[in-house]
């Protein structure tokens, strides 16, 4: 190869990279702005994000359920206020959703939280003024919930929400 050839395949090398990388960049951005707390809208990025086989939504006294069955048969639920944001998801399954999807800016405070937990493996629980959650583990399945309290619509008794 000689030197033309060269710097053209490393220019074109350099340029693919490029392009890989606004790539990554642009969808790391685009996940952040789903799940709890964020706009309605989220929920089908979410849904997507989760590979939902499934996505059905319902109209409540106050606020919509929208359902997305995953391919493991995990159902992942979240809970708008209609035209507003999400204030709560709940899952029950086989394996934990990616909680990072779910709970977006609240996921860190997850983190920190499960780093510090002692007792049970098998019951998690965090209650902050910005999110309250709960995990349970059994044999064979994994269930749990969180929810913003500012954000949960007057009315709506949190504990009813599975």
């Amino acid at each position: 190869m000689d030197i033309a050839a060269r710097r053209t395949h490393r220019s074109a090398s350099r340029r693919a990279l490029s392009r890989t990388v606004a790539l990554a960049a642009l969808l790391a951005t685009t996940s952040a702005w789903a799940g709890l707390g964020e706009p309605v809208a989220s929920v089908a990025r979410d849904h997507a994000a989760l590979h939902g086989t499934a996505l059905n939504s319902a109209a409540s006294a106050g606020y919509e359920m929208h359902e997305s069955v995953l391919a493991d048969g995990t159902r992942v639920r979240q809970y708008a206020v209609p035209g507003g944001r999400v204030f709560a998801v709940s899952w029950q399954g086989r394996q934990l959703p990616d909680l990072k999807v779910l709970l977006a800016s609240h996921y860190d405070a997850y983190v920190a939280a499960a780093r510090a937990h002692v007792g049970g493996h098998h019951v998690f629980s965090l209650a902050t003024p910005d999110v309250a959650m709960y995990v349970m583990r059994r044999s064979r399945d994994v269930e749990g919930s969180a929810h913003v309290p500012a954000l949960v619509p007057a009315g709506v008794a949190v504990a009813e929400l599975h």
